[in-house]
């Protein structure tokens, strides 16, 4: 089990200190936002034992005056604020201490970066061709997808250009002419 952090029931005396008649609106309405945020941290503990239940139990009665007084104030004909006042923790919880770390050790390498030519292809036509709708000189180097310059290439129209796309058609024509 966990041990309850130290002065964890401090800001609960500190609420419970305060003379909540005292406050203004937005003073009340901070005062409401630690006493929320106070009950959803005991609740994420998941712990259940008498000391919890009854912090809980205490923070819900501050709350229940807390409205108590803004019943009051309705009753009294006492206008809501009219700007929406800025409303944060009045007790923060204090920043816990960051873990040492470990010396940093060397990087691992970072991989080397995908290619995106292997989308694109470079093949040089040894004829005219019509390419998306658009005609090309013989002769002329061009940026094709890998599907359209194998077909290319099989028409023996074209010839691969690019050296990383070369070596795998000329695998497979080597392969095909043994066969």
């Amino acid at each position: 089990m966990k041990a309850p952090r130290k002065g964890a029931s401090s800001p609960v005396n500190k609420l419970e200190a305060l003379d909540l008649s005292n406050l203004s609106e937005e003073e009340r309405l901070s005062a409401v936002a630690e006493v929320r945020a106070l009950i959803g941290d005991m609740t994420a503990e998941k712990r259940l034992d008498a000391s919890v239940l009854e912090r809980k139990l205490a923070l819900l009665r501050l709350w229940q005056k807390l409205v108590q007084l803004r019943i009051a104030d309705v009753r009294d004909d006492k206008p809501p604020p009219e700007v929406k006042p800025a409303v944060a923790r009045m007790f923060p919880p204090e920043a816990e201490p960051e873990p040492v770390e470990a010396p940093a050790q060397e990087a691992a390498p970072a991989p080397a970066p995908k290619r995106k030519g292997a989308a694109q292809i470079s093949v040089k036509l040894s004829e005219e061709a019509v390419i998306k709708g658009k005609t090309h000189a013989a002769d002329s180097v061009v940026q094709v997808s890998r599907k359209e310059a194998d077909g290319l290439v099989e028409a023996g129209k074209a010839v691969v250009v690019d050296e990383a796309a070369k070596k795998a058609p000329a695998d497979e024509a080597a392969e095909a002419a043994a066969s």
